[in-house]
């Protein structure tokens, strides 16, 4: 299942699209579902994926150490697909989410394609605390340089979501 067009309109990372975009986007994404406790990426993992988290709410652990509390509209997972390669931190389901996921390859495109939706890697969420180490959860958009892809995706650690 895609998430609708429109819904992805009021991700501030996508607000800037043209609803032709916004469909194209649309098609790049499959919804997914967790409950809460469950872990959507795991630090240290290698990351195949990245997530807008469309409804509920998550816990993001660094070290053990909780540093942000996304909500609707946050996302992650970028930096594993933009050139780190492994998952920085831990992201926990806090209540039931709803999750748009997009596989590396159609990250890439969204970058290449979609400049306007690019990610800064020194975007920071206000949920994050100034002196914690953060990389994990985002809310801006502004320019960045992916780094090209050396595996095929495939599913990540966020396996134990379940499917609609």
């Amino acid at each position: 299942m895609r998430p609708e067009p429109e819904a992805l309109a009021s991700v501030p990372l996508f607000a800037a699209l043209e609803p032709a975009e916004l469909t194209r986007v649309s098609g790049w994404m499959e919804i997914r579902h967790a409950d809460a406790g469950d872990r959507l990426v795991i630090e240290g993992a290698t990351g195949y994926s990245f997530f807008v988290l469309q409804e509920g709410t998550a816990a993001v652990t660094k070290d053990g150490e909780e540093i942000a509390t996304p909500g609707a509209g946050d996302f992650f997972g970028e930096l594993a697909l933009t050139g780190v390669g492994r998952r920085t931190a831990t992201v926990t389901a806090t209540s039931r989410v709803t999750l748009a996921a997009m596989f590396g390859l159609q990250f890439r495109l969204l970058e290449s394609e979609l400049p306007d939706t690019r990610i800064s890697s020194s975007a920071q969420p206000p949920t994050a605390s100034a002196s914690a180490p953060y990389a994990a959860t985002r809310r801006c958009s502004a320019s960045s340089s992916a780094a090209p892809s050396r595996r095929p995706p495939r599913a990540t650690a966020s396996s134990t979501s379940r499917r609609r």
